[in-house]
């Protein structure tokens, strides 16, 4: 689902876990090993895991209405 909105965002970021960010331009298809794109995993760090987990609460609710 693509959600109607004025601004888009490149990068992305997943929290796994509570323990895990990934974050970066960097897609999950197929055709990434063909491009030019990143991704760095923060681990072991609790309290930036915890602020990017935060943020992802904070989009969910945005995005119920």
């Amino acid at each position: 689902m693509i959600k109607k909105s004025a601004v888009l965002e490149h990068s992305k970021f997943c929290v796994i876990d509570n323990t895990r960010v990934l974050m970066g331009s960097w897609n999950f298809s197929n055709n990434v090993n063909k491009q030019d794109n990143s991704m760095v995993e923060l681990s072991r760090c609790d309290s930036i895991v915890r602020q990017f987990d935060d943020a992802l609460q904070r989009i969910y609710e945005r995005d119920k209405q």
